[in-house]
């Protein structure tokens, strides 16, 4: 979690690299941080810490706990030129 919250942080002091895409599907970030999200191995107090983290990335940070799942989706598809339907 420490090395996730610095990436966090990186990523919110440069936002525009979000939107820098890499040729590997493995290696773009907005997709990959929903699958880790969604991954069923991942306990729900993990996933609790973890959107923790997530609701400071840019466009996430005044959104509701109650809106979170929605908004993250569309958060993470909004970084990608081929949306994937839910």
């Amino acid at each position: 979690m420490p090395q996730f919250a610095t990436l966090v942080a990186q990523i919110k002091a440069i936002p525009f690299a979000l939107y820098f895409s890499f040729v590997r599907e493995e290696r773009r970030l907005p997709q990959k941080l929903a699958q880790l999200r969604s991954h069923p191995q991942i306990s729900k107090q993990d996933r609790k810490n973890l959107d923790i983290l997530l609701r400071e990335l840019p466009g996430l940070e005044h959104v509701s706990q109650d809106s979170f799942d929605d908004a993250f989706n569309d958060w993470a598809m909004g970084y990608t030129l081929r949306p994937e339907k839910r």
